[in-house]
């Protein structure tokens, strides 16, 4: 029997397929290059910048000092061959030599909560263009980091440039983070979804070579409570789940299906964890495994998967991997790798 082996790197971040009848989509490096870390400048060797350059086999890790510190909101972009382009962290845009981008200052209206919250940007290339690119981003408001709009800032990395920041993309009380995208089926371009809080509304926007399209929203599945957590598509774009995690006793997975013709969720599976299920409250994230079969959340201790193939999604839960003390336990957030 031909086993599989998947790589799964855990980030401590204080952080495709066709189908049939749908265009293929080339594969490309813009997610190449990881970066993680502040204070990279202080007396305490603990702390700095680090890389995860995923151009090496395997994946090249360095020491990567530099002014711009990346806590949990944190998104990178690379061109199609997998180098640097600029990254972000809810307050600024820096390029590849580090130094802040033209005009790339003040992202986001309130700029003292937006660099705490957990996947809240997300940059994407403007289809067709070689040089332009979009940072979908929240911005959060007061003690209780509500997210209130969604903000849509443009970069020319050409010009090496903010063109356009802060442009208001969506007004509503919305999930903290999660923002995430998947290709079209047309392989061209982009739906991007947001959900709101508390609440079983998502709203869905097409990125085209025009820009962003006008969202429609969608009613659909059980409402969870709104906390920390992440939300992720399959890589073939079929799928797509969501975690939120309160407290004890307030922990929920979503799962939809997903149609990359229309935008449009469907099949709505609901998990409301409880006291016995083993899921201890903040830090958790799913992800997909490469042939997206498998659907992975972690806890600080745990990582489960759970087969998308089964008749029952939840009842498949297995854990796969448990901490063994090596390192402190503060697995916070999963991302998949091949």
């Amino acid at each position: 029997m031909t086993s599989k082996s998947y790589l799964i790197f855990v980030i401590l971040l204080p952080m495709y397929l066709s189908i049939q009848a749908q265009t293929p989509f080339v594969p490309e490096k813009r997610d190449y290059v990881w970066l993680t870390g502040y204070a990279s400048f202080s007396d305490d060797d603990r702390f700095g910048g680090a890389r995860f350059d995923f151009n090496f086999s395997p994946p090249l890790v360095t020491e990567d000092p530099r002014p711009l510190d990346l806590y949990t909101n944190n998104t990178v972009m690379c061109d199609v061959e997998g180098n640097l382009l600029f990254y972000n962290n809810g307050q600024a845009i820096a390029g590849a030599d580090h130094e802040i981008l033209i005009n790339g200052n003040d992202i986001n209206p309130d700029a003292e909560t937006d660099d705490l919250l957990w996947q809240a940007s997300l940059s994407l290339p403007i289809p067709t263009s070689t040089y332009e690119y979009v940072l979908l981003h929240e911005e959060a408001l007061g003690v209780d980091v509500l997210v209130t709009n969604l903000y849509a800032t443009y970069i020319n990395t050409e010009l090496g440039e903010v063109t356009q920041k802060n442009v208001s993309i969506l007004e509503d009380t919305l999930s903290v983070g999660k923002i995430t995208a998947t290709r079209h089926a047309n392989g061209r371009d982009w739906w991007i979804l947001v959900g709101r809080f508390n609440d079983n509304v998502y709203y869905t926007f097409l990125l085209s070579p025009e820009g962003i399209q006008d969202s429609y929203m969608q009613e659909i599945g059980e409402a969870p409570d709104t906390g920390i957590g992440r939300a992720c598509f399959s890589p073939d774009g079929t799928k797509y789940a969501v975690y939120n995690g309160v407290l004890p006793e307030q922990e929920y997975l979503n799962v939809f299906d997903f149609d990359r013709c229309t935008g449009q969720l469907s099949n709505p599976k609901f998990f409301h964890f409880q006291d016995g299920d083993d899921i201890s409250f903040f830090g958790q994230s799913v992800a997909f495994s490469p042939n997206s079969r498998y659907l992975y959340l972690n806890t600080p201790q745990v990582i489960f998967q759970y087969d998308m193939e089964a008749n029952d999604i939840f009842e498949s839960i297995d854990t796969v991997a448990i901490y063994d003390e090596s390192i402190p336990p503060q697995m916070e957030q999963i991302h998949i790798c091949i």
